[in-house]
């Protein structure tokens, strides 16, 4: 269906070309997902542009662009269309997966989402990265964030301790909706005790994220 859309979509909204992995189609046509580009080169990025050069001058993947994926970086056939050629992109994935928009396809990607507590699907990148969420979203969304050589056990814990929290929310991410939703109890318990109306909740009284 893809391929399809792209015939009555403008040219200049289908630059991505002959390999669509790490890529979302939008409003705007189709883009570079975040984490095609959520990790880094493994040699200098100059190198990277040398072996993989843009068909556009200085455009490379970014996030939500769509600027074409460097041809060598999945093919070494010159003829258009080009023929994708595994060796060819595991070669690409294994020294510049960003230059060459594949972070997606690296093996910090490659494992499942658990979906238990958390619909993986809605997590932000800014989520992924935020140090609060970071335990929840190792063990629900590793495939989503990138944490799939991570465990929960990698991220220190807080100390536990009998003192009362303030009544704020230590996350600037909190949603209303999450309050009523048993399955964050643990998460809105810790981060978002002002949001939810958990004021009286304490350290001591609080559920480890993590291992629920």
């Amino acid at each position: 269906m893809l391929f399809i859309s792209l015939l009555f979509v403008p040219l200049s909204w289908a630059q991505i070309t002959g390999d669509l992995n790490c890529t979302s189609w939008t409003t705007n046509g189709i883009v570079y997902d975040w984490q095609a580009v959520s990790c880094q080169d493994l040699i200098s990025e100059a190198t990277c542009r040398v072996l993989f050069p843009s068909a556009h001058g200085s455009d490379f993947p970014e996030s939500g662009g769509n600027s074409p994926r460097p041809l060598e970086c999945y093919s070494a056939d010159p003829s258009t269309p080009a023929t994708r050629n595994d060796d060819v992109k595991e070669a690409a994935i294994n020294l510049c997966p960003r230059t060459c928009g594949f972070c997606c396809e690296t093996k910090a990607f490659k494992c499942m989402n658990k979906n238990d507590r958390i619909n993986c699907a809605t997590v932000t990148r800014a989520q992924c990265q935020y140090p609060f969420w970071r335990d929840i979203l190792i063990e629900e969304c590793p495939a989503t964030c990138g944490y799939c050589e991570y465990t929960s056990s990698t991220t220190p814990k807080a100390p536990v301790t009998s003192t009362s929290l303030p009544c704020v929310d230590v996350s600037d991410m909190c949603d209303p909706k999450w309050c009523s939703e048993p399955r964050m109890d643990d998460l809105v318990n810790a981060n978002c005790q002002k949001t939810c109306n958990r004021c009286s909740y304490t350290t001591s009284s609080m559920k480890p994220v993590i291992g629920k």
